[in-house]
């Protein structure tokens, strides 16, 4: 039980660090709640089911991308926000990341951001909010690397690393 609570407090810390840090990089540019979510979505994924193969880097990243492009071109066939353009939107992104294996549930939301945001918040949304799809993809995948090197240099996994930070702090 011990252990599990100590999982379950890093986890929940790198999920603080990750999470502040995204909303104060690109907080000020978005204005897409959707896409707020999808990336908050992402991260409980991450770190609160590291070994779920959804959590994987060609998971996230994949499935993101796949979001944000088929969001991205069903905003351009279909103006607006629509219930239409919305579930063209999902059902695309749904359909393309079974086809190439990259199933990341929040990516769905992803690329209803995209077309809510064809909506009318402000024409250079959609190319700030892919600016921003992208470079969040690249900080998890940061993440993920710097994790997986600090727990390669260990010998550590995931599900060990509270007793990693009990030996260093020893």
């Amino acid at each position: 039980m011990r252990e599990s609570v100590f999982v379950a407090l890093e986890r929940t810390l790198l999920t603080l660090v990750t999470i502040s840090l995204f909303v104060f990089l690109y907080g000020q540019i978005l204005a897409s709640p959707i896409l707020l979510a999808a990336f908050a979505s992402s991260v409980f994924i991450v770190f609160g089911h590291p070994e779920s193969k959804m959590a994987s880097i060609r998971s996230v990243v994949g499935g993101q991308m796949v979001g944000a492009i088929t969001g991205y071109g069903v905003s351009l066939v279909i103006p607006g926000f629509t219930p239409l353009s919305a579930g063209i939107a999902v059902a695309a992104a749904t359909l393309f990341m079974i086809l190439l294996g990259v199933q990341h549930p929040p990516a769905a939301g992803t690329s209803m951001s995209f077309v809510y945001n064809a909506g009318g918040l402000s024409s250079g949304s959609n190319f700030w909010m892919a600016i921003v799809v992208i470079l969040s993809l690249s900080f998890l995948k940061i993440i993920f690397r710097v994790g997986d090197w600090l727990l390669h240099r260990t010998g550590k996994e995931w599900s060990n690393l509270h007793k990693w930070f009990k030996e260093k702090a020893n």
